[in-house]
């Protein structure tokens, strides 16, 4: 056999012995890789959202759904970033659809005794749009409904509170309850709140 060329029965035998090799490497690396950057999290949330009617003080609810972003910097802290979307019935004859972001940091005050209950604060801002319906006359002198449209835009904060039913290293379930504040026209109130179930994979 000349110098340089490898017979083709241990090829064979060097190639299985390498495919072997990978299948048993490469799942116990994956796994480790999996534990050490599994940093990140995307969650998707469901629920509804809570508001005061226009029409009096009652509150009126609609669905709510969220898509978030967070990192995990340590133990007690995250950091994430959230896109919403909410509608609801706001009175008697007006209807609110509602969306937004947000960034928020996570706070857990007790990472090794209480892991599961995280609260946060962020910034907040929502774009609303209002359908509603105003009474006036025709030219008849009859009342008559008309519809109307009107969107408004608003910037606050937001603090979120979780409690956690499942937290582990690949995924994590929790009910949540968020209130919105905002500024508007020079004073700093509720604006709604929306709670609800989400759902998170980490990678």
């Amino acid at each position: 056999m000349r110098c340089g060329l490898i017979d083709t029965g241990n090829r064979n035998h060097f190639r299985m012995k390498a495919t072997r090799l990978f299948f048993l490497v490469f799942p116990l690396f994956f796994s480790c890789g999996l534990s050490a950057q599994n940093k990140h999290t995307i969650r998707i949330g469901a629920g509804v959202n809570v508001r005061s009617s226009v029409d009096d003080d009652r509150l009126t609810v609609g669905p709510s759904l969220s898509v978030e972003y967070g990192r995990t910097i340590n133990a007690y802290f995250s950091a994430a970033a959230e896109i919403h979307t909410d509608m609801c019935k706001n009175g008697a004859a007006s209807d609110l659809y509602g969306a937004g972001v947000g960034l928020r940091g996570m706070f857990t005050p007790f990472p090794k005794k209480f892991r599961w209950v995280k609260v946060g604060v962020g910034a907040t801002y929502d774009h609303c749009k209002y359908l509603y319906g105003v009474h006036v006359q025709d030219a008849e002198g009859q009342s008559v409904l008309q519809h109307m449209r009107h969107s408004a835009d608003y910037w606050g904060i937001d603090f979120p509170i979780r409690a956690y039913l499942i937290d582990s290293r690949r995924f994590e379930f929790y009910a949540f309850y968020n209130i919105k504040t905002m500024f508007s026209d020079g004073r700093y109130y509720w604006n709604y709140s929306h709670g609800g179930l989400a759902f998170g994979v980490k990678f």
